[in-house]
């Protein structure tokens, strides 16, 4: 595994551990949630899925920062599509 650069080696080590651990917590089978219980496990999944969803942006936005534009279209160019 290769390690992410941090601002130390504990703290690349520890990023690369905590990529490596599961995501997604277990389940319990939704046959055994009362109606209160699968609200509140519906209530969790969404608030999971907005973090999820805000991680993800600033995911895109760092590989953004990261990713050099030397290649882009100038503005204003037109890009032709092949065939």
């Amino acid at each position: 595994m290769s390690r992410i650069s941090g601002s130390s080696t504990f703290e690349g080590v520890l990023i690369d551990w905590s990529l490596g651990q599961p995501v997604e917590p277990p389940q319990l089978p939704v046959e055994l949630l009362s109606k209160r219980q699968a609200a509140a496990e519906l209530a969790r999944r969404q608030r999971r899925q907005a973090m999820d969803a805000a991680y993800e942006a600033e995911l895109i936005l760092r590989l953004a920062e990261l990713t050099p534009d030397d290649d882009d279209p100038q503005p204003g160019a037109t890009t032709r599509l092949p065939g």
